[in-house]
């Protein structure tokens, strides 16, 4: 998503930390660290970062952001620079890393760190990796690479089915997003790609029969919310479908009232990670007065529509924050940067807790997840 200032800076400043301080002699990071999304877990409200260290001797941390207690845990990331992949589904973190040329090695994170799942993948390097669980459990990893057909990804899924990995099929996709692998709402043994399903007992095949095709817009991705649909161009033309993608209508609702604005200009629209896939949770990043930038966080759902959205912006001093979790139950978790605290750290966040429009400010302890 794309990094915006929330004005928030008088908040943050008389936020007190949850808990202790980091583990370690010296600060596991600073302002300057980086924070990036690897997965999400939705079941457990949680999702797992990369960290760049400032702690000498070890490359990467493991930050595990616990939506429901609000905490962070920070481990070492044993497979720093060797691992890739990005995950998204109801279960432990899932990834993978290299076992020769043409070779994935799947791996989960446990309480000892990663360990194996199943046996290696023979597939070209070229591929990306991307791993989810479908709603019996069963851990899945599409392969994604680049086609010859401009918006087309050519889809090599597997299944995981103990103690190895089953093939289940091939298929060229369109609307393909972030994330890129999720789980089916309508069959529970069914993962989505873009446009594409892959199910436990059938061949692959399309879940979507259309999508829209605005003239002069750019490709975008298409979402299963709750039965429907939703696609979002890259230059944010948000469509809806209510019949599973037969037929679509361009979205004009925005978060304020008065004259219209234009999308890809005027504001941007973000489809930040989300635990749950009854709704839509979209973020607006209003840049109708420059000087000024407004974000809002909106909910929308096939039966109500759009929520009332949530304000944030508008007062002095800022804050950037570069990530944004929906979590489940209409909570908001929005993640700025990590900072050292005494002898440990601390990550600022923003929360917006269900039923309520305005934000509350908080630093989130870095804790040890692990015995020394």
């Amino acid at each position: 998503m794309r990094p915006r200032a929330f004005r928030v800076g008088a908040l943050l400043a008389g936020a007190a930390a949850f808990g202790a301080t980091g583990p370690g002699a010296e600060p596991p990071c600073s302002e300057s660290s980086v924070l990036t999304l690897l997965g999400t877990d939705t079941a457990a409200d949680r999702s797992l970062f990369a960290l760049s260290s400032a702690t000498p001797g070890i490359e990467t941390w493991l930050v595990i952001v616990d939506a429901r207690d609000e905490s962070a845990r920070l481990l070492p990331d044993s497979l720093a620079g060797l691992r890739s992949g990005a995950f998204y589904g109801p279960g432990p973190f899932l990834a993978a890393t290299p076992c020769g040329a043409d070779c994935f090695q799947p791996v989960r994170l446990g309480g000892d760190g990663w360990e194996p799942l199943g046996g290696p993948i023979a597939h070209s390097s070229t591929a990306t990796a991307h791993f989810t669980y479908d709603r019996h459990g069963s851990p899945w990893i599409a392969l994604l690479s680049l086609s010859e057909i401009a918006g087309v990804v050519d889809v090599t899924a597997f299944r995981f089915a103990a103690p190895s990995w089953e093939p289940r099929g091939r298929l060229r996709v369109q609307a393909v997003g972030a994330p890129a692998a999720t789980p089916d709402p309508v069959h529970d043994d069914a993962v989505l790609v873009g446009s594409g399903r892959f199910r436990a007992g059938n061949a692959p095949a399309y879940w979507i029969p259309s999508l829209p095709a605005p003239s002069g817009a750019p490709r975008g991705r298409v979402v299963a919310v709750a039965g429907a649909a939703a696609y979002l161009t890259f230059d944010s033309r948000l469509y809806t479908s209510l019949d599973g993608g037969v037929t679509w209508f361009p979205d004009s609702w925005t978060p304020w009232t008065g004259p219209g604005a234009l999308p890809g200009t005027d504001y941007w629209i973000d489809l930040p990670a989300a635990t749950s896939d009854a709704s839509l949770a979209a973020l607006w990043h209003d840049e109708r007065h420059g000087d000024a930038p407004v974000t809002y966080l909106a909910r929308w759902t096939p039966s109500r529509g759009w929520a009332a959205p949530v304000r944030l912006g508008g007062a002095a001093g800022e804050t950037s924050f570069d990530h944004a979790v929906s979590a489940a139950a209409d909570k908001w978790l929005l993640l700025g940067s990590c900072r050292a605290s005494g002898r440990g750290s601390v990550l600022d966040v923003l929360l917006v807790d269900p039923g309520t429009t305005a934000p509350r400010a908080a630093s989130l302890a870095l804790e040890s997840a692990w015995s020394p």
